[in-house]
Order: C-alpha cells, then structure tokens, then sequence
C-alpha cells in the first residue's frame, strides 16, 4: 500500500475494541472544537484571559474534569506553575465547583487562594500563574444579572475608582 493511501485510511481498531487515531488527527479535532465551543450550562468552557493560553477555550466535560501539566489530564496545561495534576472543576447537577489537588502554586477563584469553591458564570479562575475565565453562557460583558454588583465591580472597578478620584479631587479644588 502506498504512503499516500496509507494516510488516508480510517482510523483502525486496537486491542480490546480500541480506536486508534492518528496524531494529526487527534490534534485537529481538539483544535476544532476549541475554537468552535459555546459555552452553556451542561458544556461550560474555561477560556484564557491572558499569558500563553489567552483565547483559547477549553470544554469541560459532565462530571469531573482534570487540569494540569501531565498527559493524563483532560485539560493539559503544559506550563511551569502548573503542578502535574493541579486541580479538578467539578459539575453536579448545574451546580461548578473547583478544588485544588494540593498544587504547589495554589488554584484561585477571584483572587481568593481555595482548596474548594463554588465557580459561577464569568468568575477568574486560576491555576498557578495562568488564569482563565469560566463561562456557562455565552454572553457580552455587560450581560450579567443587573443584581449582581460583584461581577460588575470586578469588571468595571478601575473605571469606577477613577471617576470617584476625579468627584474626589474637584470636590478638594472648589472647597480650597
């Protein structure tokens, strides 16, 4: 068989049943859904905010989903402050919640260092140095719950701050 048939064939059977697929392959169709996935509540997504993994999303699976550097895991974050199996992000019943696997550079949901925590709809999460938004819809920024003050602080605050300098400061200059 010639090379070029050879690399167009179907994947084959392994032992036990076992599918088995090309490296190429593989990595298409990781690549394919990445770039393609939509965040809901059953196929929430971790999409990086900045660094090495900026824009780039990651589905999570039903049940429990694995994150560090290691092979093995269902997100592979080859980077040096991500321990070999860092942390998980478990969903039960439309319910996330992230717990550290004892990592040696920590895992953090809005700054906040935890060993378990309950994520929701545009919280920061992070894994050693490399942070990640966790979506469960897609949306814009200022799509949020109106009552929501904490996610729209975390958005807006240096805006916020800035024009309460700037009220500070006018207020100093017309009462000197």
């Amino acid at each position: 068989m010639n090379r070029e048939a050879s690399s167009k064939r179907a994947p084959s059977s392994g032992p036990q049943g076992t599918t088995l697929f090309r490296a190429d392959d593989l990595q298409e169709a990781l690549r394919g859904t990445e770039e393609s996935a939509e965040a809901s509540v059953d196929k929430p997504l971790l999409i990086g905010s900045q660094g090495p993994f900026e824009g780039q999303r990651f589905v999570l699976g039903k049940g429990r989903s694995s994150i560090g550097r290691r092979q093995d895991n269902d997100i592979v974050l080859p980077e040096s402050s991500i321990s070999s199996m860092h942390a998980w992000i478990i969903g039960e019943g439309g319910q996330w919640r992230v717990m550290n696997m004892l990592s040696t550079n920590g895992t953090f949901v809005n700054d906040e260092k935890i060993h378990e925590a309950p994520i929701h709809d545009g919280d920061r999460v992070r894994f050693g140095a490399v942070e990640f938004i966790f979506r469960t819809r897609e949306g814009e920024e200022g799509d949020e719950d109106p009552g929501d003050w904490a996610a729209a602080w975390r958005r807006h605050r240096w805006m916020i701050l800035a024009a309460a300098g700037a009220l500070l400061l006018a207020l100093l200059l017309w009462f000197w």
